[in-house]
């Protein structure tokens, strides 16, 4: 259903309406907002930038590297985070299917093509990428579609997304009572307006901005002039896809779909007025039930504990004792360097090449003194003597690595470390390792299980022209409402109405 379509459509039953929409999506950027500036102290300390965003200096200057060598880093972020990664990576998957009473497709055959799929070279980047940035932030996401022009394996396609990208339904209690999913990104305009056949003088245009790139105020950095296209300036619009799992839809055929796709362009009017969908259809993917499928997946792995969708980033627990390190240890270089050699010398001892000399250090010099000097010599020159680094400094230096050494749920041997404890207390702390390693390892799992789903149906979709509806049958539900299924008897639903997966989303 294209644009001039839904300014007639009736959304007065539904509950998501368009203006309902809106509130999720700015209740979203409010959020955003409010956890960006730890995200971005996040990834600062894993990519060793960590005094660069507290002065807020980050673009890459010699002259800061060299003007300020007192500012020490110990990055503990990224091997911690490696450590999981290393687990979690996936060297190769294998997806075991067995026969279904909801469908009658080949299992064999299904299982082939996930593997296949699954374990491209890059899909595994994607995998771990995902799983990176999960661990770094509160989580991921993953979208999934198809490419009917595609050939053999390269039809279907996936895509990792940021945290910040994913709309979700936060205030739920449980992972299946999820209303919507949606992704917000930015997509070249052109590419927009040609898919769904808008006018180009009414679409505004912006420019792409690094989310996390900001300075020690959070305010957000947009792309700088020299360091980004000036033609990318006004080239992108802000798009929104939106999972609708509870409102139906009806096309113009009298066509009865459960959940429904809308697409939304955030540009001028996304503060006044209640702006409409640019393109409305069901859902691309239906599983082998039938139910329909958002193509949208997250991977969360840690979450509070009564919303499965507000998720918890493994760094935040760390930070606390990365910033007492990094600010321990600069203390400590700015004092090293401030112990250099200070005399006191008696005034007319010496005289002017004498200091020179003195100032030299060279070895073996001999100065002499004036003759007429009637002190003794100890007193000529005097070192004055410096305090040493407090003790309290140094152990809080130790607390502080004890702290994030006990916060990282990790044992030594899987950060290369190498420790003189006993046998039984290295088997203990390597059985805790294995069980946090397994936990983080099955919600990967469980969303690896969501994506080959979804991978299949997109196969199944994929098989079937978008524009050709010939060959569904209708069949009446429960309810007595049109639904439509393929007679080929594998229970998965082409998708004869969305263009969405034409092409990948940028």
């Amino acid at each position: 259903m294209d644009r001039s379509q839904i300014e007639g459509y009736d959304f007065s039953s539904d509950i998501l309406q368009p203006r309902v929409v809106m509130e999720h999506l700015r209740a979203h950027d409010g959020r955003m907002e409010d956890e960006q500036p730890q995200m971005s102290l996040n990834k600062a300390a894993f990519t060793t930038q960590f005094w660069r965003y507290i002065e807020g200096v980050e673009d890459y200057q010699q002259q800061y590297e060299l003007s300020r060598l007192d500012q020490i880093e110990v990055n503990r972020i990224k091997p911690a985070i490696s450590g999981y990664l290393s687990s979690l990576y996936p060297r190769r998957v294998e997806v075991v299917f067995t026969p279904s009473p909801y469908t009658t497709g080949n299992h064999e055959l299904a299982e082939m093509v996930a593997n296949d799929w699954l374990n491209q070279p890059r899909m595994r980047d994607r995998i771990l990428a995902a799983s990176r940035q999960a661990l770094l932030y509160k989580g991921a996401g993953a979208k999934v579609g198809y490419d009917p022009a595609g050939e053999g394996l390269g039809r279907v396609w996936m895509r990792i997304f940021p945290y910040w990208e994913m709309v979700l339904d936060c205030d739920v209690h449980d992972w299946e009572d999820a209303r919507f999913f949606g992704h917000i990104s930015f997509r070249p305009k052109e590419e927009v307006i040609e898919e769904y056949d808008l006018d180009e003088e009414t679409l505004g245009g912006a420019g792409r901005d690094d989310f996390l790139a900001s300075s020690s105020a959070g305010a957000r950095r947009v792309g700088k002039s020299d360091d980004t296209a000036p033609s990318d300036a006004t080239s992108f619009v802000r798009v929104l896809e939106f999972c609708n799992l509870i409102d139906d839809y009806h096309d113009t055929d009298g066509n009865h779909y459960k959940g429904r796709l809308e697409i939304y362009v955030i540009d001028e009017g996304y503060n006044g007025g209640e702006p409409l969908p640019i393109y409305m259809g069901p859902l691309p993917l239906v599983n082998a039930k039938g139910h329909p499928l958002a193509h949208i997946v997250p991977l969360i792995f840690e979450h509070e504990p009564e919303y499965p969708y507000r998720g918890l980033a493994y760094a935040d627990q760390l930070m606390p004792q990365q910033k007492e390190i990094n600010a321990l240890r600069s203390f400590i270089s700015t004092a090293s360097r401030r112990d250099s050699r200070i005399y006191l010398a008696r005034k007319g001892a010496l005289d002017a090449d004498a200091f020179s000399d003195l100032k030299s250090g060279e070895d073996g010099l001999i100065i002499e003194v004036d003759d007429q000097y009637a002190g003794t010599m100890r007193d000529v020159v005097v070192p004055i003597q410096h305090g040493p680094t407090s003790s309290n400094i140094l152990q809080s230096m130790s607390l502080a690595d004890s702290d994030i050494e006990r916060n990282m749920v990790v044992s030594p041997a899987a950060l290369g470390v190498v420790t003189k404890a006993t046998a039984e207390e290295v088997r203990a702390v390597e059985r805790h390792t294995e069980s946090e390693f397994g936990r983080y390892a099955e919600q990967r799992d469980l969303w690896l299980i969501a994506i080959v789903e979804r991978c299949l149906a997109a196969y199944v979709a994929s098989f079937y022209d978008p524009g050709d509806s010939e060959g569904a049958e209708k069949h009446v539900d429960e309810e007595g409402k049109e639904t439509h299924e393929e007679p080929s008897g594998d229970g998965d639903e082409p998708d004869a109405d969305s263009d969405l997966h034409e092409k990948p989303a940028k």
